[in-house]
């Protein structure tokens, strides 16, 4: 039976070691406070977070958590749309909750999106959740001691 036993491992260039399928890094960021808005245009909701890719050739995953949606009232949709500094990904909405039943507020547990990326660069970005009303105040983390958090991991190619 043979032991290896070592001290310390080193690549051998300044890359690291990235084995395809595995986390390279991962970055968090999360929201607290009640965000509340009666917009019918997109507007950042002040959850987001930031990474500098490793590598060119990484994916990134990022996942959305959206804690405690409340819409106030029946006909009320609350749209998400994820952007990458000022645009928007893929131009499409990353998700939608809609109030169809019975009247008065309707509060939602949580809703989660995920979405996944090419990094196509090693440079820094930012990503931000926007969100819209169709009308009426709309509200995130609409209760105490919750939070939303977006979570981006690099995955190696």
């Amino acid at each position: 039976m043979s032991i290896l036993k070592v001290d310390t491992l080193q690549p051998a260039t300044a890359s690291g070691v990235h084995i395809a399928g595995h986390v390279v890094q991962v970055a968090r960021g999360t929201l607290s406070a009640v965000t509340s808005t009666t917009s019918t245009s997109y507007i950042a909701s002040g959850l987001g977070a930031t990474i500098t890719p490793k590598l060119s050739t990484s994916k990134l995953l990022i996942s959305v958590n959206v804690a405690r949606p409340s819409l106030p009232n029946t006909g009320i949709q609350l749209d998400f749309k994820l952007y990458e500094g000022s645009s928007a990904l893929d131009g499409n909405r990353l998700g939608s909750l809609y109030h169809n039943t019975g009247s008065g507020a309707i509060y939602f547990g949580s809703t989660a999106y995920n979405l996944y990326l090419n990094a196509t660069n090693t440079n820094a970005r930012t990503y931000n959740l926007y969100y819209r009303a169709t009308g009426g105040t709309v509200n995130l983390n609409d209760a105490t001691d919750i939070e939303s958090s977006m979570t981006i991991m690099e995955i190696a190619q």
